[in-house]
């Protein structure tokens, strides 16, 4: 990749690739796929430690994609909450697609309703039994990513996470005042039972190999093995042998484990 990126820029001088250079090379067709334009990163990344150019944008960060298939306003209002929110960039940009997919549903199916202050009980109510029934594929914007999966129901927990982000969106849109709150969105957009009831836990059988070395490692700690401050280890090595013994021959959860009472003093082991 260092060697079609010095004959693109056509110059095998490292000094000469600028930060306008490196945004064409990322805009070249032999640079278009992902690893390519993870590997531009590492030597934009290399080249600025110089002083050639400028740091480079971390791959998959440097543009979002236009919202398309809703109505412009409902588009502006996503695009409002995206750059007023204090959530991570990564959440931001997921809501922001879920939000997107809820203004392609009103599009196809309620045309009159293109703002979120327009929406009732009854919008919510049709919005929730919609993300119920829906389908790998439905109102997206891309599917090149679907591979394959196109019109199979939807997972639980991501219908789950659908009214999530469609519960946040309305809630801080109300909170900021930006219309008049006219529902609840936590119970307005609640998961339904019916729907809660299918997420559970999804437990995998561990492999004999990567058991064997659990169990090595877990009988055979030490305080080099922890991580910790200056002064040493958080917890004594005694509580830590002992949980780690308790994890791998009892079966619990960390959470049961930690509301186990010891025999000596009634203690439970989440208070050391």
């Amino acid at each position: 990749m260092l060697g079609q990126a010095l004959l693109i820029n056509r110059s095998p001088r490292l000094a000469d690739p600028t930060t306008e250079a490196f945004a064409r090379l990322h805009a070249h067709p032999a640079a278009s796929a992902r690893q390519h334009q993870a590997t531009l990163y590492a030597l934009q990344k290399a080249v600025a430690s110089f002083g050639y150019c400028d740091d480079p944008v971390r791959p998959g960060r440097m543009q979002i994609p236009i919202i398309e298939g809703t109505r412009p306003e409902w588009a502006g209002w996503v695009e409002r909450w995206h750059a007023t929110s204090p959530l991570t960039p990564k959440v931001r940009a997921i809501i922001r697609s879920i939000v997107a997919k809820a203004g392609r549903w009103l599009a196809a199916e309620h045309p009159e309703i293109t703002e979120p202050g327009q929406w009732t009980r009854e919008t919510c109510a049709a919005w929730v039994a919609a993300v119920d029934r829906m389908a790998v594929g439905d109102y997206v914007q891309r599917r090149d990513h679907l591979h394959g999966r196109t019109g199979k129901p939807v997972y639980p927990r991501t219908k789950s996470h659908m009214l999530m982000a469609t519960r946040t969106f309305f809630r801080d849109c109300q909170e900021w005042e930006w219309f008049p709150r006219r529902f609840d969105p936590s119970r307005a957009l609640a998961l339904p039972r019916s729907v809660s009831a299918l997420i559970g836990t999804d437990p995998r059988v561990i492999a004999d190999d990567v058991w064997a070395k659990l169990l090595w490692a877990g009988l055979n700690i030490e305080a080099a093995d922890l991580p910790g401050t200056s002064a040493g280890s958080y917890y004594p090595m005694d509580l830590i042998r002992a949980l780690t013994s308790t994890w791998l021959f009892s079966g619990l959860r960390s959470d049961e484990i930690s509301r186990l009472r010891t025999a000596s003093d009634g203690y439970a082991l989440g208070k050391f």
